[in-house]
């Protein structure tokens, strides 16, 4: 997908998921997502940019619920293995 792919189709959304482990895919039938990278690495040291498409199952200003059926992109942005974990 192109950058300007994200602008041209409205219903396409980026958010940010941190985990403690690495993954090649989603095996949960619900996945937590935050609007900002910094707030997604309270949840773990892994990195990942998500995209995805229609709108999310629940969201409040900080984070967004989807379904694994909604995401178009998944990458692999960051990892630091000091970070502290606030959340899980």
């Amino acid at each position: 997908m192109r950058y300007v792919d994200l602008y041209e189709n409205e219903n396409v959304r980026v958010a940010y998921h941190g985990s403690p482990h690495k993954f090649e895919k989603f095996s949960t039938s619900e996945i937590f997502l935050a609007r900002d990278p910094a707030e997604a690495k309270r949840y773990g040291n892994y990195l990942y940019e998500i995209t995805f498409d229609g709108n999310p199952m629940f969201e409040t200003p900080t984070i967004m619920v989807i379904a694994p059926e909604q995401v178009t992109g998944f990458k692999l942005i960051g990892h630091d293995p000091s970070a502290k974990i606030y959340r899980t």
